[in-house]
């Protein structure tokens, strides 16, 4: 899937631009319409997300949660990864680095749904090096993020 996703604050409220853009067969066919998109339409490619979803399977099995369930566990995630990289901040000032906080919303969306600790891992390590550059860290490092992070979200 290839999907629009942008934080717009009007200064007495918050409110969040979403469209899906596309549904495609593969993660390179989503990542090439991304890079099209981005060009055609002029929009910051950081707003533009590729994700990958089961054809034919509930998308929805936890039902229903509150906004402060979400917001409750995104600061979990947000503190797991402060942990891991020696941030000395709370979420929400962590969540001003642009970069950084649509890092943390590709790892979130994954994070219910991948139960294995390498396949984490490695998805992470895919983030951090197409987001960040960061290929000094080793799979160990990620593997110790993946399993604080599924530990602690899927308690």
């Amino acid at each position: 899937m290839l999907e629009y996703d942008k934080e717009v604050d009007y200064g007495d409220f918050e409110t969040e631009e979403y469209n899906l853009i596309g549904l495609y067969l593969s993660e390179e066919e989503a990542q090439k319409a991304k890079k099209r998109v981005a060009l055609e339409m002029n929009i910051d490619e950081e707003l533009l997300c590729v994700s990958s979803t089961e054809i034919g399977k509930l998308q929805w099995e936890g039902g229903f949660v509150s906004s402060d369930d979400i917001y409750h566990d995104f600061v979990t995630l947000t503190a797991c990864f402060n942990e891991w990289l020696g941030i000395d901040k709370n979420a929400e000032e962590s969540w001003e680095d642009d970069k950084y906080y649509n890092a943390l919303c590709e790892v979130e969306e994954v994070a219910y749904r991948i139960k294995d600790i390498r396949e984490l891992a490695e998805y992470i390590r895919q983030v951090w090096i197409r987001r960040f550059g960061d290929k000094d860290r080793n799979l160990e490092d990620y593997m110790q993020i993946a399993g604080n992070i599924i530990s602690t979200i899927n308690e």
